[in-house]
């Protein structure tokens, strides 16, 4: 393998395999030899020293302690703007204001509630073949616009519709019948119980990480902590304290969607997930 055929870009994330998650800084080729390097660096530590390695060993198969062979980094693909940008378009959503929110998730302190995340609920939606109206574009582009980790239940989806509300203000283009429902289904996002079908369509895209298969479900895991870590900075094990909260927060969140629609196998995969998660944390 060279660098033509390298299958991740500055920029992107891998997953080591004993986990933990980095970021490709650059692909390089030596002038003395023509190999190829890659130099990383740890996500949770982007002020530390840079790591590199060649690019054969980086990709190359380790035996896990479970006695099974995986890659040594494994790239986890984030989605791009594209199908955001096409459902914004084709309702009738203002560009200016696409950018405007999207600069949110731009935030420094974001990991998972970050640009991916948005563009993420929309390339689900195009997967599943769903048509979006005006109303759930909006709720899923706005519906992580505030986010504060640690935010008292509601807080942050009661000042993203508020954002919306803002957003829309005089607007011909966002009538307020489509802003209203907008704002209402963002608001359920906090509850994950949604009061119509629109709205649970968004509940749904919003919670389709948690379904994902491991490796990917172990990144997001890992983006949570980056966003919540400082909550934790006084427990003496900042980390084991995190994974039983996130234990406990899960496991009341598949129970509260017990009779909620999500999309096809996610309930399934997330009861997996979240099973696998707790053999992991620590008593």
């Amino acid at each position: 393998m060279d660098a033509s055929t390298v299958p991740f870009a500055p920029g992107s994330l891998v997953q080591h395999w004993k986990g933990g998650l980095y970021r490709i800084d650059a692909i390089a080729v030596r002038e003395a030899d023509g190999a190829t390097d890659v130099v990383y660096r740890l996500l949770a530590d982007p002020s530390a020293r840079a790591w590199t390695r060649l690019l054969s060993g980086f990709v190359e198969a380790v035996e896990g302690l479970d006695g099974e062979a995986r890659p040594r980094f494994v790239p986890i693909a984030l989605p791009d703007d594209a199908r955001l940008r096409v459902a914004a378009a084709a309702t009738g959503v203002p560009g200016d204001v696409v950018e405007a929110t999207l600069a949110r998730y731009r935030e420094p302190q974001r990991h998972y509630h970050a640009n991916w995340h948005v563009h993420d609920v929309f390339a689900r939606a195009d997967a599943q073949g769903l048509s979006l109206d005006r109303a759930q574009v909006l709720a899923l582009l706005f519906h992580d616009a505030v986010y504060v980790a640690g935010a008292p239940a509601g807080v942050n989806e009661a000042l993203s519709a508020l954002l919306l509300r803002q957003a829309a203000a005089g607007r011909d283009a966002l009538p307020a019948q489509d802003v209203e429902r907008a704002c209402a289904m963002i608001e359920d996002t906090a509850s994950h119980r949604a009061r119509d079908d629109a709205g649970a369509t968004v509940v749904a895209l919003d919670l389709a990480t948690l379904g994902d298969e491991p490796a990917r479900f172990d990144a997001w895991t890992e983006l949570v902590w980056l966003e919540y870590r400082h909550l934790f900075s006084g427990e003496p094990d900042p980390r084991g304290a995190f994974m039983r909260r996130r234990v406990r927060v899960l496991s009341a969140l598949l129970e509260a969607t017990r009779d909620a629609a999500l999309l096809p196998g996610c309930r399934e995969r997330f009861a997996g997930n979240l099973e696998r998660l707790a053999r992991r944390v620590p008593a």
